[in-house]
């Protein structure tokens, strides 16, 4: 009785002193804002990216946090260095931040900068009510991160907010590119001949559409998979095609989910693809990095497969477009020279369009392609409702 006592009376000044130190932590940040103001401080620079000319080992782009995400430098020429460190939490970390406290001694929390944008613009497309008050939405959240010792400036939640209804639109559209291109992927993973199945990929690939080029890429790893499903990744005890029928498979009773295609489904999935879609889309946009870009994410498929093999290039010639680079060497043997081949049957020309009006083709073009691959009318009649409710309003939006 007494030891249990004694544990609980731990545990309650454990409890009183975790407290206390968040309030300081926020004090902390609450002080610093008033400091900025006072001085006028610059804003945070745009940073600098260190680039190097040979690639960079997954092992290095990678710190598993105890308990919690994984951080990725998604960089294939970017090697880690002493920051600061612009850290983008996936939905499903960005609401608790207790991941914040696991950061190695080599991220100070000072030296720390939290980008809620790519979680919020997911919450933006998915979810009415935080459209109606986004900024009570983003105050509520940088709160629990600021008692943890990350600091936000004053405006932090209005200027989010604003950036999210101007860029709505946009990213509006990127996420429709999503939608039909996820269903393509899908619906080529079912066809039983592989080979067949990578030659309509190619079609797509020199059809008249808006290009993806990262989701061209996904689409032939995933067939490439398909095709050698015994094939591991050096140091991962599981099946590489593994994670992609987790990311692909349909998940019947979740999320309202079904067993074929539906707007549940292409919603979860473009929506999954977001923490690795969204910086070459709002690069797009001119956002611009502001230390070294590190994605916090729990989700196997992106974290053991698709930052690891398709990591980005970071070129600013190439600016505003993120190339997608080919990690040979995570694969063992020659199985990556055997991608790259594989990859580069692809269409890689691609000439942006020269009006609106071609670019609203390419989309209806897209639209049409993804319905052409289905069978089923539930399918047809579930990319025709994407079409009126998430296409549609983006078409009578634009000028």
């Amino acid at each position: 009785m007494e030891r249990g006592v004694t544990r609980l009376t731990k545990n309650l000044k454990f409890a009183q002193l975790s407290k206390l130190q968040r309030m300081k932590n926020r004090a902390n940040c609450i002080l610093c804002r008033w400091l900025n103001r006072r001085l006028n401080r610059p804003k945070v620079s745009v940073f600098t990216q260190l680039t190097q000319d040979t690639p960079v080992p997954y092992a290095e782009r990678l710190i598993a946090l105890s308990g919690g995400p994984a951080l990725i430098w998604p960089y294939y020429n970017i090697l880690p260095d002493e920051g600061p460190f612009e850290i983008a939490p996936d939905s499903n970390c960005y609401r608790n931040p207790a991941w914040v406290e696991q950061l190695p001694s080599s991220m100070p929390r000072h030296n720390v900068i939290v980008n809620l944008l790519p979680a919020l613009t997911e919450e933006w497309l998915a979810n009415e009510k935080f459209r109606i008050d986004p900024e009570r939405w983003i105050m509520d959240i940088v709160v629990h991160y600021e008692e943890r010792g990350v600091c936000f400036r004053g405006s932090y939640a209005t200027d989010l907010a604003n950036m999210l209804r101007k860029h709505a639109d946009a990213q509006r559209y990127n996420w429709t590119l999503l939608f039909y291109y996820v269903a393509i992927i899908k619906k080529l993973l079912e066809k039983r001949n592989v080979e067949e199945a990578m030659q309509e990929l190619v079609k797509v690939s020199n059809a008249d559409v808006p290009r993806a080029g990262m989701m061209l890429s996904l689409g032939a790893l995933s067939l490439f998979l398909k095709r050698n499903q015994r094939l591991r990744l050096p140091g991962d005890p599981k099946l590489a095609y593994s994670f992609v029928q987790r990311f692909f498979d349909f998940q019947p009773g979740q999320k309202g989910e079904v067993d074929h295609l539906s707007v549940a489904y292409l919603r979860n999935r473009s929506l999954d693809l977001g923490m690795y879609y969204f910086f070459p889309a709002i690069t797009s946009l001119g956002q611009q990095p502001v230390g070294e870009t590190i994605i916090a994410t729990r989700d196997a498929p992106l974290q053991r497969l698709i930052f690891r093999v398709l990591p980005f290039l970071f070129d600013p010639t190439a600016a505003p477009d993120v190339p997608t680079s080919i990690a040979v060497e995570e694969f063992a043997s020659d199985d990556g020279l055997a991608f790259f081949e594989w990859r580069s049957r692809l269409n890689k020309k691609f000439e942006p369009p020269l009006n609106e009006d071609q670019r609203l083709k390419r989309l209806a073009n897209l639209a049409d392609y993804a319905k052409g691959l289905c069978d089923m009318s539930d399918e047809k009649d579930a990319l025709d409702e994407v079409w009126r409710e998430w296409t549609l309003p983006y078409l009578e939006d634009s000028p």
